[in-house]
């Protein structure tokens, strides 16, 4: 019951602030954190983009456009700090001067993650979260809180991530019906700028017969 209670509680803070969860996604127990200083869920998108970048590559005879903006989004690319900056935005960043959505979206899930992992430590009575930071050269990076060990939740992750990279035209077609109308105008092998911004949780609880439970919310901007 005190479980319950404790999932309840949790999705309840972050609401009450007008955070609403986008998805609730039982995940295997098998399934856990490795406390490393970056996102699950960020990651694994992110290799799924690579790959696609790889095959662009591979159709266009390796060659890409010279104005291409870089990938950068390997796990060679961040550098840990000991304190985030006040924002991971870029100033001034964003198509036709964006950077106020993209500042606010920034800001808001930070009040979120320290709101969630507040309300995680109440509940849980016993552990406490460590926090990661992280830059990336071309902007961007983010901040990992990790707690394990505790009383009600073996372990648990909230973590926060700003990423600037590009993706394969071919990505853009597939993700929406604009995105063909604009790619018929790209040269080939040309790349598309793009910025993201999210909050993933994970929670693992210390009791077996109750399931793992994650959620996130996200920001995703082509440029152009």
């Amino acid at each position: 019951m005190k479980l319950s209670s404790a999932l309840l509680f949790a999705i309840s803070a972050v609401t009450a602030k007008g955070f609403a969860p986008i998805a609730t996604v039982p995940t295997s127990r098998t399934s856990s954190l490795k406390g490393t200083a970056s996102p699950t869920v960020e990651k694994e998108s992110f290799q799924r983009s690579l790959l696609a970048a790889q095959l662009a590559n591979k159709k266009t005879n390796g060659k890409k456009a010279e104005d291409a903006p870089p990938v950068n989004i390997g796990w060679d690319s961040h550098k840990p700090v000991d304190k985030a900056p006040d924002s991971l935005v870029r100033p001034g960043d964003g198509p036709d001067g964006n950077y106020p959505m993209r500042a606010r979206f920034e800001q808001m899930i930070r009040e979120a993650q320290i709101s969630i992992t507040d309300a995680i430590e109440k509940i849980d009575g016993k552990a406490k979260f460590q926090e990661d930071s992280w830059i990336r050269a071309n902007g961007g990076g983010g901040m990992s809180r990790v707690m394990k060990d505790g009383a009600v939740w073996e372990k648990a992750g909230v973590n926060l991530s700003v990423v600037y990279g590009s993706m394969p035209q071919e990505a853009l077609q597939a993700a929406t019906e604009r995105g063909v109308d604009r790619a018929k105008g790209m040269a080939p092998g040309e790349r598309v700028p793009f910025f993201a911004c999210g909050l993933s949780c994970v929670m693992h609880p210390r009791n077996p017969h109750c399931p793992t439970m994650h959620f996130n919310y996200r920001y995703f901007e082509t440029d152009g």
